[in-house]
């Protein structure tokens, strides 16, 4: 693509020939002479001849061809970066986050253990004071 830009860099101008050519069926007249009385007359024949019948020369600039590829070339270079993005994506960004996930489900399964153990039965055992007793 950078070629492209340098080569059309070199020239300055583009010079383009649009010719247009039609057949045409043409009377032409040619002498021809009798052979019995020797008199020379003009005879008309038709006769098909490629003839031009347009011809346009125009010149355009080429900083609009470079401007047009530089702008299919900043394209490509967006539609580069978004799929290099989408891939880092899916190869590291997918692992980082199925870590996080891995820890946070050990989390959660030692906080459910935790909560699991709360469920038994404690045995509370209340004394009571015995009255001191008194000396009589």
């Amino acid at each position: 693509m950078l070629l492209r830009i340098e080569e059309i860099k070199s020239g300055l101008t583009d010079k383009e020939q649009r010719v247009l050519k039609e057949r045409l069926v043409t009377d032409e007249p040619i002498e021809v002479t009798d052979e019995r009385t020797g008199h020379k007359k003009v005879v008309k024949t038709k006769k098909a001849q490629m003839v031009e019948t347009e011809f346009e020369e125009t010149a355009y600039r080429k900083i609009d061809d470079i401007l047009k590829i530089e702008d299919a070339l900043t394209r490509v270079q967006n539609q580069k970066q978004k799929a290099l993005k989408q891939w880092f994506e899916i190869t590291t960004a997918f692992e980082h986050r199925k870590d996080v996930a891995l820890r946070r489900l050990a989390i959660q399964e030692k906080a459910s253990d935790v909560l699991n153990d709360a469920d038994e039965p404690i045995e509370i055992l209340i004394k009571r004071k015995q009255p001191a007793k008194e000396d009589s």
